[in-house]
């Protein structure tokens, strides 16, 4: 019996599969929060000049390079209005360091990439639980670091890191849809493609209410934690992950518990019975596999017959 018609016994998206994808999900949130960070945290904000003979009357206004370091304001005294609203007042990044406020980004987004291959990998060779658990938990370790940064180098660093665990997404989908069937996983990626799209505007309103930076991020660290805890009883290694790592009886017991909870019912089968088409599997996770043709879900290499 193939793997994917036995699997379907327990219902391809059934009361549990949809419960792991709302779960799930809410990593995702936290993939948009750390990536996208910097939308709220780099805002410019106001500055109040002092008025003197050799300083126009300008009075409180935005405190850009162009109105700090023109020439027209060169001679002018000013004082931040609310220092602590933003990376650029906390960490003075103005005129020649204007730019800095824009490039952690950069940084961020630069983790996020190795997060992506190590990530991946860690999700191949231990599981898909596991990747998707640390994800979350470092990241919010890290978010929780960027909000205690003491200066511009340290919050550099720590971006960093949060974006090389801001990883959930391409955890969380692959996991959402191995448990989904083989008929329903467009409607799970979706499902994580419309959550993160309400993951950037709940950060918009958090972002709105809770003010300076340092505590919006630590409020994310704290939602991140919360959500670690959610995930950590409530999640079920992926069964097709399971059956490629030749823990065919796990990925049995899972696959029963599922069909349990969506109140349907699997027969007795001898797991030696159920295969994965005719492919032979391969356990080294190497990088060169990824080259190599994948079917199921599984890294798979055709043996080459004997002439």
């Amino acid at each position: 019996m193939k793997f994917d018609k036995y699997a379907s016994f327990a219902g391809d998206l059934g009361r549990y599969q949809v419960f792991l994808v709302l779960v799930s999900s809410l990593s995702i949130c936290m993939h948009t929060f750390g990536l996208t960070l910097e939308v709220f945290t780099a805002l410019t904000p106001n500055c109040e000049f002092e008025e003197t003979e050799e300083c126009p009357r300008v009075g409180r206004r935005s405190c850009t390079m162009h109105t700090l370091c023109g020439p027209r304001f060169s001679n002018c005294s000013w004082s931040w209005s609310d220092p602590e609203l933003s990376i650029i007042g906390d960490f003075n990044l103005v005129c020649d360091d204007y730019y800095k406020s824009k490039i952690v980004s950069s940084y961020a987004f630069l983790g996020y990439i190795f997060g992506c291959i190590f990530w991946g990998w860690l999700g191949d060779r231990f599981g898909r639980l596991p990747s998707l658990h640390m994800c979350q938990m470092f990241n919010a370790i890290f978010l929780y670091l960027t909000s205690l940064s003491p200066c511009y180098s340290v919050y550099c660093l720590t971006r960093t890191l949060t974006g090389f665990t801001a990883c959930h997404w391409n955890t969380a989908c692959v996991y959402a849809a191995e448990w989904g069937g083989e008929r329903n996983r467009s409607f799970t990626l979706t499902a994580h493609i419309l959550f993160g799209s309400f993951a950037f505007a709940l950060f918009a309103t958090f972002a709105y209410f809770i003010r300076p930076w340092r505590h919006l991020v630590s409020a994310l660290a704290i939602f991140g934690f919360c959500v670690f805890f959610v995930m950590l009883p409530a999640l079920r290694e992926s069964p097709r992950w399971l059956f490629c790592n030749e823990k065919k009886e796990k990925a049995v017991e899972n696959i029963k518990f599922a069909a349990k909870i969506n109140k349907l019912r699997v027969g007795d089968v001898n797991v030696n019975d159920i295969y994965l088409d005719d492919s032979s599997l391969s356990s080294k996770d190497k990088v060169w596999i990824l080259f190599k043709k994948a079917r199921d879900g599984c890294f798979v290499t055709k043996r080459k017959k004997k002439q």
